[in-house]
């Protein structure tokens, strides 16, 4: 027994395009069509296997017009093949689909209808605080003025006794104190002359000096710098004294010094 013809037809035309459609009249050199779909095929890999594979899906052929049916010439169609089952699901499902969409009026996205979320009870306000405690964070119920110390680390270094307690990063700065950056250009020739004369090392050991742990508490209790006071002024290098090593980028005229110390 011959199986029923389906009235589902895939449709290959002169213009290199393939759709699968209801045919819904044969009227004379005519095809009128219900519902057609562009037949679209994308080439995947299989990502274990590396093994390529064609992905079969259908689009709308009338781009979202309002009319459902449309005839075309018979003289355009070049084959007229029966699509196998698992085209004809497709079509069916790709046709559902776009119904629920047409019906919703919301693009098929659903109102959010999820149930209102319950306030917190004090039994996981309770657990929230303590757990804000051991972080060190402020409670939710504290004032903003109020903060929570952190809790403090038990490897980090001891200061040493009569020494104020220095942060564990900058190092070399008390927590009292601010710095500053500042920058300024200066002609090749002169930093080559400071560099001849010994002006670049005596600078250089200057802010070793300052930078000394021990220096920087002396100066912070007299707030006076007195080992500046008796430093004499640099001599100037022989003709074949050894250069001193300094690290430096001319590239061009001038060059940028960036010092930084506390104030």
């Amino acid at each position: 027994m011959r199986a029923k013809k389906s009235k589902l037809r895939v449709f290959k035309l002169r213009s290199g395009e393939e759709i699968i459609a209801k045919i819904a009249a044969k009227p004379r050199g005519k095809f009128t069509l219900e519902r057609p779909m562009r037949i679209n095929y994308s080439v995947a890999a299989d990502p274990f296997t590396g093994v390529k594979k064609s992905v079969l899906y259908f689009t709308d052929w009338l781009g979202g017009a309002v009319e459902l049916q449309v005839d075309i010439p018979r003289e355009f169609v070049l084959l007229d093949l029966t699509p196998d089952p698992d085209m004809e699901k497709l079509y069916a499902t790709q046709s559902e689909a776009q119904d629920t969409f047409r019906a919703s009026g919301t693009g098929g996205i659903e109102a959010d209808v999820d149930a209102p979320i319950k306030p917190p009870t004090d039994e996981e306000l309770k657990k929230l605080d303590d757990l804000l405690e051991s972080m060190g964070i402020p409670k939710l119920d504290e004032p903003m003025g109020t903060k929570t110390p952190f809790p403090e680390d038990a490897n980090a270094p001891k200061p040493p006794k009569g020494k104020n307690k220095l942060p564990p990063f900058p190092p070399l700065f008390p927590p009292r104190q601010n710095g500053i950056l500042f920058s300024f250009s200066i002609p090749n020739d002169i930093l080559n002359e400071w560099i001849e004369s010994g002006v670049m090392d005596y600078m250089k050991e200057c802010m070793e000096d300052f930078m000394d742990i021990e220096m920087m508490d002396s100066m912070m209790k007299r707030r006076s710098p007195p080992h500046l006071k008796s430093r004499s002024r640099p001599k100037a290098r022989k003709s074949g004294s050894r250069q001193p090593k300094i690290k430096q980028s001319v590239p061009s005229t001038e060059t940028v010094l960036v010092i930084g110390r506390p104030i």
